[in-house]
């Protein structure tokens, strides 16, 4: 509930990852529209487009990729400040009610984080706005790497490359499955960022969904009872899960400090209590 007005989660998750969605699409448009205009200048559209060139389009991308990053922070931050604040709330009801405390005013709990809050939720949102950026960059990049290579490979024309730029924007459907995945990340750092201000949790374990690809299981079967500090990942920056199946799953981008295993995902966390309560 905020400002007089009640919704669900999911309906506050659904209309921010629309809005972020919206902002990932109008930022990348824009750095699209410039490396083509810089490409188009220097090219004939009939000509096939040279090595230098399709060189000249990577720096171009470079080089806009820092103000890209500073940019998509700041469309991401309104969009993962209300999912990390909704994290926040949640983890702070798991841990109230595996601590068995009462809720409201009488809940100790509740008086100990409301004083800790906004410290820590501003600490998640930046963390989880810089991360959303970085997804969307990294994507973009690889999107015209691929771009740059198949010009190489069938020696297209610069009318060709420029089309080929053109499409490599996401679509509303890309837009929506970065923003929602990104979402479900901030929403795990708000959870842990109630954990850690609560004082109460020793850690947390992996809690599956229900018809969870066999990574998510994989990961659920080995954490979900021995758990790993609040501040600790499930998996480091570059491990490897393995599947059932034997099929592999490398995780590239970032530490794993809970859920989303991948784009989509729907597991959570569940809280390890420290029953011996918060330090004086």
């Amino acid at each position: 509930t905020k400002d007089g007005i009640t919704e669900t989660f999911e309906a506050t998750e659904a209309r921010a990852v629309r809005a972020f969605a919206e902002g990932i699409q109008q930022d990348i448009d824009k750095v699209i529209e410039e490396v083509s205009r810089k490409l188009s200048a220097s090219i004939r559209a009939g000509d096939t487009v040279t090595q230098r060139q399709l060189e000249e389009v990577q720096a171009a991308l470079k080089a806009s990729q820092k103000k890209l990053i500073d940019d998509l922070a700041n469309t991401a931050k309104p969009y993962a400040q209300t999912i990390a604040e909704a994290g926040f709330d949640q983890g702070a009801s798991l841990v109230s009610g595996a601590a068995g405390l009462p809720g409201g005013p009488n809940n100790p709990l509740g008086g100990l984080l409301s004083g800790k809050a906004s410290e820590f939720v501003v600490e998640a949102t930046n963390r989880a706005a810089i991360r959303m950026a970085r997804s969307v960059s990294e994507s973009l990049a690889e999107r015209v790497a691929n771009i740059i290579r198949i010009g190489i490979e069938e020696t297209a024309t610069g009318t060709d490359v420029i089309g080929l730029l053109e499409e490599a924007g996401f679509d509303e459907n890309r837009a929506q499955t970065i923003a929602r995945t990104e979402s479900a990340r901030a929403y795990t750092d708000g959870q842990n960022a109630a954990w850690e201000a609560s004082g109460v949790v020793k850690g947390k374990t992996w809690l599956v969904s229900p018809f969870a690809c066999e990574f998510c299981e994989a990961a659920a079967k080995e954490f979900g009872e021995k758990s790993v500090g609040v501040k600790d990942a499930f998996y480091e920056r570059g491990a490897t899960i393995t599947g059932a199946s034997g099929a592999t799953m490398s995780l590239n981008f970032d530490d794993t400090s809970g859920p989303p295993l991948h784009p989509n995902c729907r597991c959570s966390l569940l809280p390890v209590i420290d029953y011996e309560g918060p330090d004086e």
